[in-house]
């Protein structure tokens, strides 16, 4: 009797042995999911991370370019306008030039005829 209750000792504690076994492995196994559950969480929380980082990265670019181009585009607006008030100050110069000169073309034309008119009275008078 006491073989047999040894020998089923044993049995049981080999079955305990075998399930501990089992349950460490499924322990183990539990465990090394979960950090590879954990791993590709990181994995996929690091892609968007760098994706939104990205994202305003270039959309800050893309501000800029289309900043530096509304500046470059007022600069040469405004370069424009400087060129066409410049333009215009020339002309307006000019214009006041020939009219100055044909001004004083008439004015010495008047002198001149005024000038002969009354000679011709004093040689006639």
């Amino acid at each position: 009797v006491k073989q047999q209750l040894k020998e089923a000792a044993e049995k049981e504690a080999t079955q305990k042995e075998a399930h501990q076994r089992e349950l460490d492995a499924i322990k183990q196994e539990a465990q090394a999911d979960k950090e590879k559950a954990a791993q590709q969480m990181a994995d996929r929380n690091q892609k968007q991370l760098f994706w939104e980082l990205q994202q305003a990265c270039f959309g800050s670019w893309q501000d800029e370019v289309e900043r530096a181009k509304s500046e470059k585009a007022k600069g040469a607006a405004k370069k424009e306008l400087e060129d066409l008030k410049q333009q215009s100050l020339q002309s307006k110069q000019a214009t006041a030039q020939r009219l100055a000169e044909r001004n004083k073309k008439q004015y010495d034309d008047d002198l001149c005829r005024d000038t002969l008119v009354s000679w011709s009275k004093a040689i006639a008078g």
